[in-house]
C-alpha cells in the first residue's frame, strides 16, 4: 500500500497535469509548487513560471514583456518589438514592404493602394477586376451603384437579385425592385422593436432603473409619510442648532390640604 501511494506522488511530480494557472495549455508540478510550461498565444511564463503574463501588443510569442520573437498578421517584427503594418496591408515585412494586400486594394512596388469606389479585387486603380455587392462594372472598368434596393447587378437597369423582401419587376427591359407585403411587415416590426425598446435604451443612458423607466417600479414622490415627531425633533427643523430639552410648564401640585368638598370622598390636594 505504502508503495503505491508513493508511485502515484512521483507521478503527481513529474507528469504534466490540466493548468490552473491562467492563460496556461500546460503545466506540471515540481516540488508541490505549480508551473506553466507552455502558455497561450501572446503570453510568456512569468515569475519562475508559477503565472503567464501577457506580452506586448502585436506579439504571439515573446520571452518576456520587452522581447518579442512573432507577431500577429498584420504586425511585423523589427528588432523585438511589434509594429503595424500600413493601413492597406494584410501582411508586410516592414513599414515600406508588403507581402499581401486587405480586399480592394492592389500592389505596386511593395505597397497597397485602394482599388476606387465600389472595387473588390483589381490589378490597378484604373481597372476593376470585380465589384463589391450592390455595384456593377461599367465600360470603363471602374464600379457605380446598382439601382435602388439591388443586392447585385450587371447593367444599370439590370439588376440581378433584390434586397430581402423586395420584389424584382422588370417593365420595358428596366429593372426594379418593388416593396411587397414582407417589406412593409418587416418595417413594422423594427418600428415596433424601436417604441418598445427606446425606454430601456434611455434608461440605460441614464443609469436608471429598467423597471422604474417602465412605471413597473415604485419610484418615491417628493410626497412622503414619516413617523410623527414632537415638536422639539429636528427633523422638522434641518438646518437650526440643536434645541435645549424640553422643560414642562406645569408647577407642582400645591402641598396645602384643603376642605373636602361636597360629593366628594376623600382630600383630593388640589383647590377648587
Amino acid at each position: 500500500m505504502r508503495g503505491l501511494l508513493l508511485l502515484l506522488s512521483i507521478a503527481l511530480v513529474i507528469t504534466p497535469s490540466l493548468a490552473y494557472i491562467s492563460h496556461c495549455q500546460r503545466s506540471s508540478y515540481y516540488a508541490g509548487v505549480e508551473r506553466c510550461d507552455s502558455c497561450d498565444t501572446g503570453y510568456y511564463p512569468a515569475n519562475q513560471a508559477t503565472s503567464c503574463s501577457k506580452c506586448r501588443s502585436g506579439c504571439t510569442s515573446c520571452t518576456d514583456s520587452s522581447t518579442c520573437t512573432s507577431c500577429y498578421s498584420g504586425y511585423y517584427l523589427s528588432g523585438y518589438t511589434c509594429y503595424s503594418c500600413p493601413s492597406a496591408c494584410s501582411i508586410c515585412s516592414s513599414a515600406t514592404s508588403c507581402t499581401s494586400c486587405k480586399s480592394g486594394n492592389y500592389m505596386q512596388d511593395g505597397m497597397c493602394f485602394s482599388c476606387g469606389y465600389g472595387c473588390l479585387s483589381c490589378t490597378s486603380s484604373a481597372f476593376c477586376n470585380t465589384c463589391k455587392s450592390g455595384y456593377y462594372r461599367n465600360v470603363s472598368g471602374n464600379c457605380d451603384d446598382c439601382i435602388s434596393h439591388c443586392s447585385t447587378c450587371i447593367g444599370p437597369d439590370q439588376c440581378s437579385s433584390c434586397d430581402m423582401t423586395y420584389k424584382k419587376i422588370t417593365e420595358n427591359g428596366v429593372d426594379r425592385c418593388d416593396t411587397t407585403f414582407s417589406t412593409i411587415l418587416m418595417y413594422i416590426l423594427i418600428g415596433l422593436v424601436i417604441v418598445i425598446c427606446l425606454p430601456c435604451i434611455i434608461c440605460c443612458i441614464c443609469w436608471a432603473s429598467i423597471a422604474q423607466c417602465l412605471g413597473f417600479g415604485s419610484p418615491r414622490t417628493n410626497m412622503e409619510v414619516h413617523e410623527h415627531h414632537s415638536p422639539n425633533d429636528n427633523y422638522f427643523q434641518p438646518n437650526y442648532p440643536p434645541q435645549p430639552a424640553y422643560q414642562p410648564s406645569y408647577q407642582p401640585a400645591y402641598q396645602t390640604a384643603y376642605p373636602q368638598q361636597p360629593g366628594q370622598g376623600g382630600n383630593s390636594g388640589m383647590p377648587y
